[in-house]
This record gives structure tokens, C-alpha cells and sequence, in this order.
């Protein structure tokens, strides 16, 4: 018996579907517009006119991209794993005459390892590509609405078609496995589900409820089986809370990889008190992003991180990601250091901070959320520091009443 998918593995195969030399600064810039467009308007408002909010994405996506793909060229990642090949791709399928309608962007690869000696096929892996296209783009804003994207039906007739051309080769009993990324995790989970199948997925929007209503309708109890040995069947792994991770309910528990901090492009002093505002939204788009490079980076050094009940919608998300504690506890201490340079003397005068140390009490005290015990430490050694300075400075705050903290 071959031994099982490891999470270094599967992470490979999620980046292999992915077109090369993808530029992440216009993604990045894509996705903070949309996301602004999506939370800020009809969220808020709790209004949506969806053909309106269609059209406003595609001239968003036309603003940023003059072709309909996120990549440069057709050339894929091609970072297989050692010991692993490919089998067929979504390509081959089309080149089949098999995909007649509209493919809404999706893009798949089945790979295959054999076990030594005998050659015969015994593990599949179906990896699933995440957002790399405008149609991509217009499923992730049905995914955010909970609706299912449109790439799923193709993705399954690609997985069926995939399951008839394994079986003209091999009768053995194979170990398949589902993997994907962001709209790749979504589908991944999905199809897993419903074949009652291993999936190993990467910063998922979140199918827990969507899949439930789905498989309730159909009779299905597949997904009742698969949570009474939730480690046997959900691999799920994310980084750093964001908009996007937090979207909705997780199918399973998450494994909180701790990968290497990516910090926002602005340091406000003050944390804005809305997941809805732009500090969050870009923040959130950078991480989610950028995390697949480093979970593999994190993955390669033999760490996946702790299992952890992950938080349910923006709200919950927001609050987790402004947590000064365990993974978190890193990104602000870097966060804070890098604010830290960006305040200016008037600023460092007039709320008595004289060094990093006390700027960092400061913070954490008037931002984030910590356990007892921290808060009781910081709040004692910041009243402390406030009565012996505050006479000091009364006098320059009466002068710069009017300076607020630095938002750069």
C-alpha cells in the first residue's frame, strides 16, 4: 500500500494547476476593488440588483486585465511532486470533444502514482484550479452570495470522464484524493463530499452549510459518515484569518498554518473597528493570495500547524484576526514594530509613547483583544506609565489637541 498524500504534496499539486508568472500586485489590486464593491455596497446595504453587480465586477476585471487570465502564457506552475505524474488534464478532456458548452473557466489535472515493481496505479489526485480567470472571478462572487459556482458541474463531468479513462487502464481499488485552492478548495470539497472521497484543501471560502443543504436535498448522508472520523477524510489548511477564509462555515476543523507574516500595505495606529473597511479587505486579499506559497514553504519544514474550530463570517473573522494571541501574536509584534517607524514626534508627544515598548502597550490596549491575563498586564503597566507622564505632557496634548494617530 502506497503511503497516504502528504500535505506538502497536495499543496504542490494545488499550485500546479495555476498558469506561471502570475503578477500577485494586479491580482491583489483586482480583488481590493471588488471586494470593496462586494462588502461596502449591497453586503451593507443588504441590497443586491445581481445583474448590476455583475456588470459592475466585469468592468472592474476589464479595468485591471485586458485578457480574460489572471497568468502570462499558458505554461502552468509545473511543480509535480517527485514520484507523481500527470495523467490527463482538463485539456485533454476538451481536446475529447467532451466540454460542448461553456466551460465558465474552470481548469483541472489528474495525477497519478504507481506503485514500484508492478507499475500499477494506486493513488489519484484531482487537483482543482482556483480563481485564475474573469469567469473565476464571477464564481468567487457566487460563492460569496452562497451560491454554488458554476465550475462545479464541470468539474464533476471532468471527474467522471477522468474516473472512465483510469478504469480502461486499471481495475485496482485507488486511492483518489480531491485537492484545490480559494474556488479550487470549494469545488475540491465538494466533489470529496459527494463521493465520499479524501480532500486536501487551501484557504476555502468555506462549504460547511452550502454542502449540508446540497446533499440534504439529495439524501445524501455522506457528509453525516465523513465527520465521525473528521481526520481520516477533511484536510484543510489555512493561514492567517482574512476576509476571504472567514467567508463561510468550514466544513471540518482547519489546520492554522504558521507561515511567514505578510503584513498589510498601510499602518494605521488605530485599528478600524469594521471588518468593512479598506485596512481589512486589502489586508485580507494580500493573505489570502500570497498564502499558498508560503503554507508550502511552512509544509516543506515538516510544520502543518494545530486543528482549530475556524471562525464563521466576517464578523467572527475580523475579531479572530485582531486576537493577540497564539498564531496571531507574531503578525502584530511585526505589525506594530513596522507602525512603530511610521508615527510621527507629534503623534509620539501627545499620547506619552516614548518608546516601542510602551507604544506596543499602547496598542494592543487600545486595538486588539487578549485574554485576561495579558490584559490585566498591559492595562496595569500602561496606567502606571499614564499617571507619572501625564503631567509631564498635559500641557504639549492642550497644544496638539487636534493630532490624531498616523494612518499611512
Amino acid at each position: 500500500m502506497a503511503n497516504e498524500l502528504t500535505p506538502l504534496e497536495a499543496c504542490r499539486f494545488a499550485r500546479d494547476v495555476y498558469h506561471k508568472n502570475q503578477n500577485n500586485n494586479k491580482k491583489v489590486a483586482l480583488y481590493n476593488d471588488i471586494y470593496k464593491e462586494l462588502i461596502a455596497g449591497p453586503f451593507q446595504h443588504k441590497t443586491c440588483d445581481e445583474s448590476k453587480l455583475i456588470a459592475k465586477v466585469e468592468r472592474i476585471y476589464e479595468k485591471h486585465y485586458e485578457t480574460s487570465s489572471l497568468g502570462e502564457g499558458k505554461e502552468k506552475e509545473g511543480v509535480c511532486p517527485d514520484g507523481w505524474e500527470k495523467f490527463k488534464s482538463f485539456d485533454d478532456y476538451k481536446k475529447e470533444g467532451k466540454e460542448k458548452g461553456n466551460d465558465f473557466g474552470y481548469f483541472g489535472a489528474c495525477y497519478i502514482k504507481k506503485e514500484e515493481g508492478s507499475g500499477e496505479i494506486q493513488q489519484v489526485v484531482v487537483a482543482h484550479r482556483g480563481t485564475d480567470n474573469l469567469e473565476g472571478v464571477l464564481d468567487d462572487v457566487n460563492i460569496f452570495w452562497d451560491k454554488k459556482p458554476k465550475q462545479y458541474a464541470v468539474a464533476k463531468k471532468f471527474y467522471e470522464w477522468l474516473m472512465s479513462q483510469l478504469r480502461q487502464i486499471s481495475q485496482a481499488d485507488l486511492e483518489i484524493y480531491q485537492v484545490g485552492d480559494s474556488l479550487g478548495a470549494y469545488i475540491a470539497e465538494f466533489l470529496a463530499i459527494e463521493q465520499k472521497q479524501v480532500v486536501y484543501s487551501f484557504e476555502s471560502p468555506g462549504t460547511g452549510d452550502a454542502i449540508l443543504r446540497d446533499l440534504t436535498s439529495q439524501g445524501n448522508d455522506n457528509l453525516k459518515e465523513m465527520r465521525q472520523n473528521e481526520d481520516k477524510w477533511f484536510h484543510l489548511f489555512a493561514a492567517q484569518y482574512n476576509i476571504i477564509n472567514t467567508c463561510h462555515r468550514q466544513v471540518s476543523n482547519v489546520y492554522h498554518v504558521p507561515i511567514k507574516v505578510i503584513l498589510p500595505d498601510m499602518f494605521p495606529a488605530r485599528i478600524p473597528k469594521g471588518y468593512w473597511e479598506p485596512f481589512y479587505l486589502e489586508y485580507s486579499v494580500k493573505a489570502h493570495i500570497e498564502s499558498l506559497k508560503f503554507m508550502a514553504d511552512t509544509l516543506e519544514s515538516g510544520k502543518k500547524g494545530v486543528k482549530e474550530a475556524w471562525p464563521v463570517g466576517f464578523e467572527d473573522g475580523y475579531q479572530s484576526f485582531k486576537n493577540y494571541a497564539d498564531y496571531t501574536m507574531d503578525f502584530w509584534d511585526s505589525y506594530m514594530q513596522e507602525c512603530w517607524r511610521h508615527t510621527s514626534c507629534c503623534f509620539r508627544l501627545c499620547h506619552g509613547i516614548w518608546s516601542l515598548e510602551y507604544f506596543k502597550s499602547w496598542f494592543i490596549r487600545e486595538n486588539l483583544n487578549m485574554g485576561p491575563e495579558s490584559r490585566d498586564e498591559t492595562e496595569s503597566f500602561y496606567d502606571s506609565a499614564t499617571v507619572f507622564f501625564s503631567s509631564y505632557f498635559r500641557k504639549i496634548k492642550s497644544c496638539c489637541s487636534g493630532s490624531r494617530p498616523p494612518s499611512v
